[in-house]
């Protein structure tokens, strides 16, 4: 049975290293991220997510929640460069059907959940999140595995 593709394996960028080993350098980081920035699925879900994280940081501004404010800057800031630095790092790039279901898995655990009050709203929203937190981390450490078991 072959894994579905949720990684472009192919398109790992050899440019950057040659080798397996983490190490970290922020200029060929950078340019990572401008090449990145050049696909146009990439930026339009990065946009919509920050758009969407935009729009609730000036809701809740207007009914005056500070936590739910913070709540959604620090999700707008954090989890964009989660994913240049895990495809930085491990050498391949996430398909956009990957960025779609992260996003959503992200806005729901920490804004729409919490601050749009959904966990009190739905009562298997939690069960929900964590069902589709443990297929995506299941279905990226199969393709994980079988990108590095080849001995690339």
């Amino acid at each position: 049975m072959d894994i579905p593709q949720v990684v472009n394996v192919e398109k790992a960028d050899d440019n950057i290293a040659q080798n397996q080993t983490f190490d970290f350098d922020f200029m060929t980081y950078f340019e990572y991220i401008k090449k990145r920035c050049k696909t146009a699925s990439f930026v339009v879900m990065i946009a919509v997510f920050s758009l969407f994280a935009f729009a609730s940081m000036i809701w809740f501004a207007v009914l005056g929640e500070v936590r739910n404010v913070i709540m959604c800057l620090l999700c707008s800031i954090l989890s964009i460069p989660a994913f240049t630095i895990v495809e930085y790092l491990f050498r391949f790039q996430v398909t956009p059907i990957f960025q779609v279901i992260s996003l959503l898995l992200i806005a729901g655990g920490t804004m729409i959940g919490p601050c749009y009050n959904v966990y009190t709203l739905f009562v298997g929203w939690d069960d929900i999140l964590h069902a589709v937190g443990g297929l995506v981390f299941c279905w990226l450490g199969f393709v994980l595995m079988k990108k590095y078991s080849k001995g690339n």
